[in-house]
């Protein structure tokens, strides 16, 4: 409705113009125009491969978190091992509480703290992991990388007379401390030095990496089953009460330098 001017008679002082008010009427069936309709491709979206991708990443993620988080909390019930600190150093060790046959021990790449995986990375000492889907649907693989995590818990003050004891330790839990056999494990690479400890003679490496494949199902209409791809460290021969346990690591491959240009 547009505001009009009313106009008065100067005279008599009667309006001679009025405020006219129009309603447009409701459409009818028999007057309203009819809208043009079409169809989204929904079937075929869901049929694409850019739509099969969709999330994959991240339930394929989750999958394998969940599978470490069930090794994580299995952990300790199994151990066959302990983790030792050098006092002046601060350096790490992993030894055998007591004779272990050969493939007796397992640790895994745990990751609780961080219950992150990357799609990409250039870690120096990432573990990668493979994800396969198995059965009747076409097999999808992907692959992640788990990065090292490993932190303390703090220590609680101690007495004037246990500072001389060592062994003599409190310790206060936050939360923020992880401590898997899987990252403190050293690692020893031929030929570049540094693999002694203690002025010794040469580490001898003890271990190494196996892959294992666990498998994370899904289950109704769809049925769904992963095969988890883990690297697992494992003692390759017998290990003694005390004996270190080492794995042997690659060489890094060095950069080949660019030639300069004239």
């Amino acid at each position: 409705m547009q505001p009009k001017v009313l106009l008065f008679d100067s005279e008599t002082q009667l309006p001679v113009t009025k405020q006219v008010i129009s309603f447009l009427e409701e459409p009818t069936a028999s007057t309203a125009v009819p809208h043009a309709l079409f169809k989204l491709p929904v079937a075929e979206w869901q049929q694409s491969p850019v739509a099969k991708q969709l999330g994959r990443p991240a339930a394929f993620g989750s999958a394998v978190l969940l599978t470490l988080w069930a090794r994580h909390t299995a952990a300790v019930a199994d151990a066959r091992c302990e983790i030792q600190v050098d006092v002046a150093s601060g350096k790490r060790r992993v030894v055998v509480l007591e004779k272990q046959d050969r493939d007796a021990i397992g640790s895994w790449p745990c990751v609780p703290k961080a219950s992150k995986v990357h799609e990409k990375s250039t870690h120096a000492d990432r573990a990668k992991v493979q994800v396969i889907v198995k059965g009747d649907m076409d097999i999808a693989l992907m692959t992640f990388y788990l990065h090292p995590e490993f932190k303390l818990p703090i220590e609680a003050p101690r007495a004037e007379a246990a500072v001389s004891d060592t062994q003599q330790r409190s310790w206060k839990w936050d939360g923020g401390e992880t401590m898997h056999f899987f990252w403190a494990v050293r690692k020893v690479i031929p030929g570049e030095g540094g693999n002694a400890r203690d002025g010794g003679a040469d580490a001898r490496p003890n271990m190494e990496l196996q892959e294992r494949e666990l498998a994370v199902c899904v289950t109704g209409t769809c049925g769904l089953v992963l095969a988890i791809k883990v690297p697992v460290l494992v003692n390759n021969v017998p290990a003694m009460p005390d004996e270190e346990v080492v794995y042997e690591g690659t060489p890094k491959v060095k950069a080949k330098a660019q030639p300069k240009k004239s």
